[in-house]
């Protein structure tokens, strides 16, 4: 006869942006025959990003100095290949005649915002492995102000229509609202406190929205929810006994194959997102029924690469370059706190916050040039055998 029974409760990491963390920091695995079923929403706005404030971007070289802006604020003026078409207009004497520039002042967005409901299933396959599978539906939005709207259809009609190729008319509201790519994976017990895991996710488990898919013309802007490139992540978790409190490391490598990205000034262009390393640090304290779970999260990105297309008006060749200024490292703080309600089922609220952030490089990714504000879940754990 099926029983509900429970196990120890550890801390369930926010995936970040791209999914790019794999589970809890601990070593510990399912006992042999547990399922664990884990249900949660998160909401979380896109805060900051990384802006180039200077230059007129002919060459991949100007793609430097990158300053972090408060992505509300952001203008035209933040991203370089408006700067060069304001220049192409006004030395091209027919445009200039039709068209006063770009008004560079315009602000670009009032929100961006990312709302996910998440299902991750575990299983016991026997005392030292677990298989787990991850889920999640997304649904978001950026609201583009009333002024860029209105000075994207004004580029995009002006002059007879000359710029239609360079500029895409934006709708107020851009949207998303579908099932996010899947991760599967595994987790395996070595030894008492030490464990290997592997979690990735490829081909038909792609199933959101790619960049290359999603719906994109005049008055019409739909948003990704998945990615065209795999993710093959590799973590090791060591776990140390002390008189004062457990204490659980994790690191990590993440490589990504080729993608794409069409978004803002970053045109139908090949992507290679720099691979990535990944140190951890938590731990737990448990008072009654209530534990609380902290850890500290360093990621290390390297260099990403484009081809084709162009990235901030820099034309894109049959070969990768390298984009530079692009790696980066972020710090993230996760904290969690866990009721106990019976010895199978637990609810949980948490928060997970950037630290630190190097809003460098060109393609539009977290950790990197995009940045989220504090991210606030909820949800319940339950075991079962």
């Amino acid at each position: 006869m099926k029983k509900m029974i429970g196990s120890v409760a550890t801390i369930v990491l926010v995936a970040l942006f791209s999914s790019h963390v794999i589970g809890a920091v601990t070593s510990k695995t399912l006992p042999k025959g547990v399922w664990k079923f884990d249900v949660s929403h998160q909401n979380y706005d896109v805060e900051k990003a990384g802006a180039i404030r200077s230059g007129t971007t002919s060459q991949l070289s100007d793609l430097t100095n990158y300053t972090t802006i408060d992505l509300n604020k952001g203008t035209m003026n933040d991203l370089p290949a408006f700067r060069l078409l304001d220049l192409s207009i006004k030395a091209n004497p027919a445009l200039a005649a039709a068209l006063t520039g770009v008004n560079l002042d315009t602000r670009l967005l009032d929100q961006w915002n990312k709302k996910r409901v998440k299902f991750d299933v575990a299983y016991g396959l026997d005392d030292k492995l677990t298989l787990f599978a991850n889920f999640a539906h997304e649904r978001a939005f950026i609201a583009y102000t009333d002024e860029y709207v209105a000075e994207t259809k004004r580029l995009n009609d002006g002059a007879g229509g000359a710029l239609d190729s360079s500029i895409t008319v934006v709708p107020n509201k851009a949207t998303s609202s579908g099932l996010r790519d899947i991760f599967i994976g595994f987790k395996y017990n070595v030894m008492d406190n030490f464990s290997v895991a592997m979690k990735t996710s490829f081909g038909p488990l792609r199933i959101g929205t790619a960049p290359s898919e999603k719906k994109q013309s005049d008055g019409v802007q739909e948003l990704e929810t998945g990615k065209d490139y795999d993710t093959y992540q590799f973590v090791g978790y060591y776990d140390l006994k002390t008189d004062i409190m457990p204490i659980n490391l994790m690191f990590g490598y993440t490589h990504f194959s080729e993608g794409f990205q069409n978004f803002l000034d970053n045109k139908n262009t090949r992507i290679k997102l720099g691979d990535m390393m990944i140190l951890g640090v938590g731990s737990t304290y448990s008072v009654d029924k209530f534990t609380v779970d902290g850890s500290l999260t360093m990621i290390r990105h390297g260099k990403d690469k484009f081809k084709g297309g162009s990235v901030s008006g820099v034309g894109g060749t049959n070969s990768y370059q390298e984009l530079p200024d692009s790696d980066g490292s972020a710090l993230i703080a996760n904290v969690q706190l866990n009721y106990n309600h019976k010895e199978f089922l637990r609810f949980f609220v948490g928060s997970m916050m950037f630290l630190s952030n190097d809003a460098t490089g060109q393609i539009y990714e977290s950790p990197g040039r995009l940045e989220p504000g504090n991210t606030l879940r909820f949800g319940a754990t339950l075991f079962y055998k």
